[in-house]
C-alpha cells in the first residue's frame, strides 16, 4: 500500500491540514485549489 503513495500528495495533505484550507495550501505549492484538490483525492484512493 505505502509503495503507491506519492510524497508530493501527502505534503500536500500535511499543507492542507496544517493551513486548514486547500486555497492557503495550493498558494505555499504554487499551485491551483484543484490541484491540491486531486492530490488529495488520489491520496484516499491510494491508501483505501
Amino acid at each position: 500500500m505505502l509503495d503507491k503513495v506519492n510524497l508530493a500528495d501527502v505534503r500536500s495533505f500535511v499543507l492542507v491540514a496544517e493551513q486548514e484550507s486547500f486555497t492557503k495550501a495550493a498558494d505555499i505549492l504554487d499551485v491551483s485549489r484543484s490541484h491540491v484538490s486531486r492530490q488529495i483525492t488520489r491520496l484516499e484512493k491510494d491508501l483505501g
